[in-house]
């Protein structure tokens, strides 16, 4: 089943919302601060070595300023807790509080379904405006896997369906939140190789190839 923790307990879905939000603000506040380091760190060699490592700093991927540090957090089996956004961001300890959904874990994120979880106990996606988060869904796999060998799974609320169901709006949405497992397929396809995508009006077809073209190396 899809865990709406608000349906059934809206205090308890307050309060971990507010410690998500509290992670989110660290993260950003983390990504702000390595922006500004970026701007005033101090380069070494001759005038063209220091051009080029000036530039390679200020030039790596960026949030967008209406973007939120993460889109998504996977609960692995293990216990280990992994937030997922468009850039990786880490403290001033160099530990990762965010990694970027383009990477191979990013792809596991994707890819697992309640038959195979990759080794994930949950998928929670974010719903947010800039960085502060309005809701949340949860996807809990033992219990989508209890569901279907009891015969009483009723479907999941799919956010790339409530996306599809907003409408496009004045600008193309971002599908980072609800990149399906076939899309993550054809986002992560080889670059070298003839690519023809198909589906019908709103599917998506333009997103996912803007996609892809955000995780060319």
């Amino acid at each position: 089943m899809t865990a709406q923790l608000q349906d059934t307990d809206q205090d308890a879905f307050q309060a971990e919302k507010l410690l998500e939000q509290d992670y989110f603000d660290a993260a950003k506040q983390a990504y702000d601060k390595h922006l500004e380091e970026a701007a005033s760190s101090t380069v070494s060699g001759n005038v063209h070595e220091r051009s080029s490592q000036r530039k390679a700093l200020l030039n790596r991927r960026r949030l967008d300023p209406s973007e939120a540090v993460a889109t998504a957090r996977m609960d692995l089996e293990d216990g280990q807790t992994i937030y997922l956004g468009s850039v990786a961001i880490r403290d001033e300890k160099y530990d990762l509080l965010v990694a970027p959904w383009q990477s191979e874990i990013g792809g596991i994120f994707y890819e697992a379904t309640h038959e195979e979880p990759h080794g994930l106990a949950r998928k929670r996606i974010f719903s947010t405006t800039f960085n502060r988060i309005d809701t949340f869904n949860d996807v809990i796999f033992q219990e989508l896997s209890d569901d279907f060998a009891a015969d009483t799974f009723v479907g999941e609320q799919d956010p790339l369906l409530e996306d599809l169901g907003r409408g496009r709006g004045e600008y193309m949405r971002d599908i980072v939140r609800t990149i399906t497992a076939a899309q993550n397929r054809i986002i992560r396809a080889p670059k070298d190789q003839l690519l023809v995508i198909q589906g019908g009006p709103g599917t998506g077809k333009t997103a996912v190839v803007l996609a892809a073209m955000k995780n060319c190396p």
